[in-house]
């Protein structure tokens, strides 16, 4: 309901709730590394279609687009398309909130790669382009940037570190962050980079965790719409039935030498077998779901060792990865209804408890083993916990984790005297 009043005046242009109002329009902008880039768009793609969902849920008008090189991008988004260059905001007669010249709220993933577009002042010194005179995509004041990285990785976030490639390319990405969370426009989806953000940098970011969208099940509105039926034509055909789960383990996720040596002791030394869905090639979106649901265990690990990790402090290079709730990598296998997730321990103790009885979580690779083992051998067990993950997923619902912090970003731009 987008009638809510700040001082008796309600928000941005006064008739909202009025006959011909139009509701917020938010864009959910997903920014890529280039036209080269083959890789972001299919890694967020479901963050962004769950958080547009959740924000339609909420009664706005919310688009998902791509944006594939930001020195380009005009605001116009066509849904998983790029915006339109230099086309005006369309839109029908009405009053809605008008935070910027284009009238969209922009929700931005990809945060981390707004440290590859930079610009030079007067004085041949590189900056931010966001923070450039003139840059108006988006700014503190109508947008919120949305991070899914680890944000004690001081490289991913581009902040300076001595002897680091980002030092090297001159980037600092301090600044930025700094502009969006003194807004209050700095949202995370882990707990644990909140810790990070106010430990190392002394920043307070948002705790928007990511939830459910029917979509997860469904498939996207482009896909979703095809199932639909207006009345007058016949219904669609029932959905297949499953498939048989010929896929004992399930692991998917880059490779690095700990994330290696641990595949290989639960090969070697625990005769598990483990298909990794990536191996050859990028595995996202159809392929990916449809993996998953033949597998009878998705195997989730933690990019860096735990207990090195949590003897790092929060913030340091190296320090705070396992304390990530690595919710995108889980989306898919919660919303499957079939596979049951055996994990590293990973998040806070809060994001842990919510799933206590659906993941099975394990500190150590014997112990990852012996639960995984477990689940192979009990299919009614495999078949509880795969319900159970399924209905404590959807009691968490996107609209419910974003309706505060959406509000506050309406609020901070539709209210008069901010800037």
């Amino acid at each position: 309901n987008f009638t809510r009043a700040v001082g008796g005046a309600s928000l941005c242009g006064g008739a909202m709730g009025t006959k011909g109002a139009r509701p917020p329009r938010v864009a959910v902008l997903v920014v890529e590394e280039g036209l080269i880039d083959k890789v972001t768009w299919p890694v967020f793609q479901d963050a962004a279609e769950v958080t547009a969902q959740g924000l339609r849920n909420l009664g706005a008008d919310a688009q998902v687009a791509r944006c594939r090189d930001l020195r380009s991008c005009k605001l116009s988004p066509q849904s998983h398309d790029d915006f339109s260059p230099g086309a005006a905001a369309g839109g029908s007669a009405g009053s809605s909130p008008d935070p910027g010249p284009h009238g969209y709220f922009v929700v931005v993933l990809g945060v981390h790669h707004l440290a590859r577009y930079m610009v030079h002042w007067a004085t041949g010194k590189l900056t931010p382009l966001v923070l450039a005179p003139g840059f108006d995509l988006f700014t503190p004041r109508n947008s919120v940037l949305y991070n899914f990285e680890v944000a004690s990785s001081q490289a991913d976030l581009g902040v300076k570190q001595k002897g680091g490639p980002t030092q090297e390319r001159g980037v600092d990405m301090g600044p930025v962050l700094a502009a969006w969370a003194d807004q209050g426009g700095l949202w995370d989806y882990a707990e644990g980079n909140v810790e990070a953000f106010r430990a190392s940098r002394g920043l307070e970011a948002v705790h928007v965790p990511l939830g459910y969208a029917p979509l997860l099940e469904t498939g996207p509105p482009s896909q979703a719409a095809d199932k639909q039926t207006d009345g007058l034509s016949p219904p669609p055909p029932p959905p297949p039935p499953r498939p048989p789960q010929v896929i004992d383990v399930l692991f998917y996720g880059h490779l690095n030498p700990r994330r290696r040596r641990v595949l290989g002791s639960l090969r070697r030394d625990h005769g598990l077998a483990i298909f990794h869905a990536n191996a050859n090639g990028p595995a996202f979106g159809p392929r990916l779901d449809a993996l998953v649901r033949r597998a009878k265990v998705v195997l989730s690990l933690n990019l860096l060792d735990l207990q090195a990790d949590l003897r790092a402090p929060s913030g340091q290079e190296g320090g705070g990865a396992a304390r990530e709730w690595k919710m995108t990598r889980l989306l898919r296998p919660l919303a499957s209804a079939t596979a049951v997730l055996v994990s590293e321990t990973m998040g806070s103790h809060r994001e842990r408890s919510a799933w206590a009885g659906a993941i099975a979580f394990a500190d150590s690779v014997p112990e990852l083993a012996a639960n995984i083992t477990a689940l192979l051998g009990d299919a009614s067990l495999r078949a509880e916990m795969a319900t159970r993950a399924l209905e404590v997923f959807r009691a968490q619902k996107a609209e419910d984790a974003l309706r505060g912090p959406f509000w506050a970003l309406v609020e901070r731009a539709c209210t008069p005297g901010n800037s």
